[in-house]
């Protein structure tokens, strides 16, 4: 069955500092909770008339079950392109929720995050939201233009209480302690979404999607 996922779009602004804090290890909890995400598209959009970045937002058992149920979404325009193909976009909020996810082996993670895959796709209705179903294709009249499969964001609400401890158990990241109070921008090692927290100015690659959605 599918399950449709609605996202209000989300207000850009030129002028917004990259998401920053304290790192985890100290258990300290300062942070801010918006991102500047700095894009380039290895691909063409072809035909596209209203492109737009959604962040989708994966349900807490999408980890352990492989599975795009449960996801929610944020809508983020384009808010200024370079050539060759560079954009940058603008996150402003916190993702809907935040909670405790099924890692791979069934282990939940101890804190209470939230991880967004990251797209591009044509807004063709250009109401501001994306519907995709369980089985990763978007509803139309929207269109699945990239995917990045480099990167990933990661909110933390609430931090491990031994980061460190993390590390080693392939709970989402390898380097818990060098992770800040909300957003986060995570380097994809391997799936489904396990990777490292990387600079948030770091250059997030956007591929062809060869389908659906996928983790």
């Amino acid at each position: 069955m599918r399950s449709l996922v609605r996202g209000a779009a989300v207000a850009v602004s030129a002028c917004v500092l990259a998401g920053c804090g304290d790192p985890l290890a100290d258990g300290s909890y300062l942070g801010d909770a918006t991102i500047r995400v700095h894009a380039v598209m290895q691909t063409d959009l072809p035909g596209a008339q209203h492109a737009a970045v959604a962040v989708l937002w994966l349900g807490y058992s999408a980890l352990a079950e492989r599975t795009l149920a449960g996801v929610e979404s944020s809508v983020l325009p384009i808010t200024s392109v370079d050539f060759p193909p560079r954009f940058t976009c603008d996150l402003l909020s916190p993702p809907p929720s935040a909670g405790a996810y099924l890692a791979p082996d069934g282990q939940i993670v101890s804190a209470f995050v939230r991880i967004g895959l990251l797209i591009v796709f044509d807004d063709a209705d250009q109401d501001g939201r994306v519907a995709v179903g369980d089985d990763g294709q978007l509803l139309a009249p929207d269109r699945l233009l990239a995917q990045s499969r480099s990167h990933a964001l990661l909110y933390v609400a609430r931090a491990p209480a031994d980061p460190q401890a993390l590390d080693s158990k392939g709970a989402i990241l390898s380097n818990w302690e060098m992770a800040s109070a909300h957003y986060n921008l995570v380097a994809i090692d391997s799936s489904p979404v396990s990777g490292h927290v990387v600079d948030p100015d770091s250059t997030v690659v956007f591929i062809p999607p060869g389908g659906g959605v996928g983790l």
